[in-house]
């Protein structure tokens, strides 16, 4: 039987499309304008705009999220753009009497979540098999087909092909580092197998940043493996269209695609029309994320309405905000939470 994983982190999709504000590294606040009437309802949501998102941080790399640093800023960027095989269940889930660690997840790139229960962990002896059944007709936002390629390229990126001599600075190859290999039968089937019986294995390959693109890595690692340096040649359609990095450069499955990164300005993502989601989202048409010198600049345009979100306000800051009449505190966990496929 697979040892439980000891802390689960729920976290919570926000549906609004009003303004918000963010803190925190692990515990974040949304500030969210009222409005009358039902946000929440599919009647009262008029498909277009866009929301403008300061960040008081601009980073450096968009690999900040979790792949070779963990910055919540970062994380806010991607989220919208990249996609995992699965990712945490919002808070406003139901989930059953007792729940198991499985219970906490819901698939994303992957069909089903992968369990004892249903077949998709196996055990034998110290080593453990798990199959990851992908989703079908998903494709990256420069159109190429998402399939089992991906899942082995990113198991490869993270442990396999470099090992501990990866020339990438990862933040950490925990976990990664008991996978023995990956086996793609067809191109909607990826079984991994570990060394070890390992109880976190949903937790590889998941959430922003979970799956990278194989075709961009090929490029990658025909030249010297680093995808902090070595650029790849990237062609969204309605998106970004050149050659850079993938630490300036980001081409993901999610509903929001990559378009342009001005240093010292701006970063902007535009809406997906081909998104797997579908049912009409993403809503918004973009989301463009302002780069500003500090906290109180954020804070400041937060009063005068110039932004729509703010990003990673500390605690002290917030008793200004309270006093407006129109702001409402809600809290929340991680920088998952800023998906933004519902608005």
């Amino acid at each position: 039987m697979l040892p439980d994983i000891s802390a689960i982190t729920r976290h919570r999709r926000p549906r609004w499309r009003l303004r918000l504000s963010v803190f925190g590294a692990s515990a974040l606040v949304l500030l969210v304008a009222c409005a009358p009437g039902n946000s929440n309802s599919p009647t009262s949501i008029k498909p277009g705009g866009k929301v403008t998102v300061a960040s008081w941080q601009e980073q450096d790399s968009l690999l900040s999220c979790n792949i070779t640093a963990a910055s919540t800023h970062a994380c806010a960027y991607i989220n919208p753009a990249m996609e995992g095989l699965l990712t945490v269940k919002a808070n406003q889930d139901p989930l059953p009497n007792n729940p198991k660690v499985s219970d906490y997840w819901v698939p994303e790139l992957a069909v089903e979540v992968p369990t004892l229960e249903n077949g998709g962990v196996k055990t034998s002896g110290d080593k453990m098999d798990v199959t990851w059944k992908l989703r079908h007709g998903v494709k990256w936002h420069d159109g190429v087909p998402f399939t089992s390629k991906d899942v082995k390229a990113t198991f490869e990126f993270w442990w396999l092909k470099y090992r501990d001599k990866n020339p990438t600075p990862l933040v950490s190859t925990s976990g990664w580092d008991q996978v023995e290999s990956v086996e793609t039968p067809d191109d909607y089937t990826a079984i991994v197998h570990f060394h070890i019986v390992y109880a976190a294995y949903l937790t590889l390959g998941t959430g922003p940043y979970g799956i990278l693109p194989d075709h961009l890595l090929q490029q990658v690692w025909a030249k010297t493996g680093n995808i902090t340096t070595d650029k790849v040649t990237v062609n969204i359609p309605g998106g970004y269209n050149g050659s850079d990095t993938l630490d300036k450069v980001m081409v993901g499955t999610g509903p929001f695609m990559f378009k342009e990164w001005v240093t010292g300005d701006h970063l902007t993502l535009t809406r997906n029309p081909h998104w797997w989601g579908g049912g009409g989202r993403p809503y918004l048409n973009e989301i463009r994320v302002k780069f500003d010198t500090d906290a109180n600049q954020e804070l400041n345009e937060l009063r005068t309405n110039a932004i729509d979100m703010g990003l990673d306000l500390r605690p002290s800051l917030l008793p200004p905000l309270s006093r407006l009449s129109d702001v409402t505190t809600v809290t929340i966990l991680s920088i998952w939470s800023t998906r933004s496929s519902r608005m």
